[in-house]
């Protein structure tokens, strides 16, 4: 597996990571929501419930059953969002507890409803229910005393009404009693009262619809409860702090559900992360460790490679990762820096070699022309002597009528002169041939030694090539890369002294090609010189011998002899002149060749030092 994809995978955990964090913290925040929604809906209930416990309070102060009409609207309400939150609720301890406020609620309305009824039925004015029928009682009864003017059963009627007000302000059955006592005492005050039979009856029953009211008002008012703890009331306010405990507790289950709820999300998303977090560590753990130790055994193979210089290791390339296409990059790249130190190698014997063979015809090519430079001297000694025969042979000449003896003899002499110079003449032009030819032979091996240097300098141009390539790949690959780096700046070093070397020797072999070229045409013209002088040569020779055989002819042959010897002259000297310069070409030739002497040792030098320097790295 790729170093890449290796990277790849760990940010996908990571992103997968990132997403069930993500996902939790919706999941979490979307319960969290719902619950909020839920326990805000059942608040709303609770207040609902409170404001239907202050319309019944309402009620039960003013008697007004608008606040009936009130409670029942809260009633709706609370039923509606109970309703709702059954069909919402999901979960079994919330749907019971629900149920239970439902019940509660539905408890504390039936009570509500059964006071209505007993409220109804006692009256909600004075004019209604038992509590009308009473007034009416009680006005026939004070009605028909006020007309019989009896101020004594008025205040006993009096003190009745006190006890029916107290009760009615107390709600204490106490009143009752007073009540009945007075009753029973107003009776006796009626039979004592001197009144007809017939009124004392009516009264009587009057009084005894009126207590039996009383008491009837009196029991009602005991079934709703003379006080808040009692009978319907208790039952009252029991109901209503039953519907607000199971509202508070149903808020409170909501509560603790939402807690429970996030907490095994936050639990299960912990698990999740923990093990998420675990094979992310793993897998960076092992992609760390297995980069590691592929650049540590990079590292140290390059190490080893600078340490030994030895080219023919190879590093590690198994696997199918970066590192291993980089290994396989640096394999290569010494291959080929390989094979480019073996062609240093054979090109550096090959350079040797020609650099020994031109020493060697450098060598030649001096000694010839120091041979060449004493023939000259020779020939130009001769060519002075020449001179100064054909000097003697003009004056001799002069004379040769009446010394024909002499003439005679001279003419001898004349005659091996011109043999002698005819043959230094024809050994000066084979002098020429041959140095001709060693100066053509010495520009062919200079065409030679160039031709190689081209060769010397295509190489050098590649190895520095090569190296610079090492190095630009040395600094991509950083610190791993530092000691291929001194690598490949070394051989670019030897690149660059090779070809500043070549330049050197190039420019060398130039000049000695040069004047190589202007040595073998001065030799050339003085070649045609000696054969001028060898062919002049034997006409004089000629002449002698004709002049030996016939002496008859002297004064004839002399004159004829007198122009030949001064254009003999003539050519003598232009000879003279000739192998003067023919000389200081030989001298030129012998201060070049030992030039040519030292370039060569130079360039076997360099030539050494480039084979001791590939000579370091070990090829094979």
């Amino acid at each position: 597996m790729t170093i890449r994809n290796r990277l790849l995978i760990q940010l996908v955990v990571g992103a997968a990571l990132m997403t069930m964090l993500l996902v939790v913290a919706i999941v979490v925040d979307r319960s969290s929501q719902y619950y909020a929604r839920l326990s805000a809906s059942v608040l709303t209930d609770m207040f609902q419930v409170e404001s239907m416990a202050y319309n019944v309070s309402q009620f039960e102060r003013v008697k007004d059953l608008q606040y009936i009409e009130s409670f029942n609207r809260n009633h709706g309400q609370v039923e509606s969002t109970l309703s709702a939150l059954s069909n919402d609720i999901k979960s079994d301890d919330i749907t019971k507890q629900l149920q239970s406020t439902q019940k509660a609620v539905a408890d504390y309305v039936t009570t509500v409803n059964r006071l209505v009824e007993l409220r109804q039925q006692i009256g909600l004015t004075p004019k209604t229910g038992l509590y009308g029928e009473l007034r009416s009682a009680v006005h026939e009864v004070e009605t028909l005393l006020n007309a019989q003017n009896s101020y004594q059963l008025i205040s006993q009627m009096l003190q009745l009404r006190r006890a029916e007000k107290d009760f009615m302000l107390r709600y204490d059955k106490k009143y009752l009693g007073k009540f009945n006592k007075g009753t029973e005492t107003l009776n006796a005050a009626i039979g004592n009262s001197g009144l007809p039979a017939a009124t004392q009856s009516q009264l009587r029953s009057l009084l005894a619809t009126y207590g039996q009211r009383f008491t009837t008002l009196v029991e009602a008012e005991e079934r709703i409860g003379l006080t808040p703890d009692d009978a319907l009331r208790g039952q009252l306010q029991q109901a209503q702090e039953n519907a607000l405990q199971q509202i508070s507790q149903l808020n409170e289950l909501i509560a603790v559900t939402s807690s429970e709820v996030r907490s095994q999300y936050l639990t299960v998303a912990t698990i999740v992360v923990v093990l998420l977090a675990i094979g992310l560590t793993i897998l960076a753990v092992w992609t760390s460790r297995s980069i590691t130790t592929k650049v540590n055994a990079l590292q140290r193979y390059m190490q080893q490679v600078v340490d030994t210089k030895d080219l023919t290791l190879r590093a590690d390339e198994s696997g199918k990762d970066e590192l291993a296409m980089v290994s396989r990059g640096i394999n290569q790249l010494l291959a080929l820096f390989q094979q480019l130190a073996e062609q240093v190698s054979k090109s550096s014997a090959i350079l040797d070699d020609a650099v020994g063979r031109l020493s060697t015809q450098a060598s030649s090519t001096h000694d010839g022309a120091i041979r060449q430079l004493e023939e000259t001297e020779h020939v130009a000694t001769a060519t002075t002597e020449m001179g100064q025969t054909q000097s003697e042979i003009a004056r001799n000449t002069e004379s040769a009528v009446t010394h024909v003896d002499s003439t005679y003899a001279e003419a001898e002499r004349g005659t091996q002169e011109v043999d002698n110079s005819i043959n230094h003449i024809s050994a000066l032009s084979e002098k020429l041939n041959q140095t001709t030819t060693q100066v053509q032979q010495l520009a062919e091996q200079g065409n030679t030694i160039g031709s190689m240097l081209d060769v010397i300098r295509g190489i050098a141009e590649q190895t520095n090539l090569l190296a610079l390539n090492a190095a630009i790949e040395a600094a991509r690959a950083g610190e791993l890369g530092r000691g291929f780096s001194v690598v490949a700046d070394e051989v670019r070093s030897l690149a660059n002294r090779t070809q500043e070397s070549t330049e050197e020797i190039a420019a060398i072999i130039k000049n000695l090609q040069d004047s190589t070229g202007t040595i073998a045409e001065m030799m050339g013209e003085c070649k045609q010189s000696g054969e001028v002088s060898a062919e002049l040569a034997s006409g004089v020779g000629d002449a002698l011998h004709s002049i030996l055989q016939s002496m008859s002819g002297i004064v004839d042959m002399n004159t004829q002899i007198a122009t030949a010897t001064e254009q003999q002259s003539l050519v003598s000297a232009e000879v003279t002149r000739n192998i003067q310069r023919i000389r200081d070409i030989a001298e030129s030739t012998s201060t070049e060749s030992e030039q040519s002497v030292a370039v060569a040792h130079e360039v076997s030098e360099q030539s050494e030092n480039l084979r001791q320097q590939v000579s370091q790295f070990k090829v094979s």
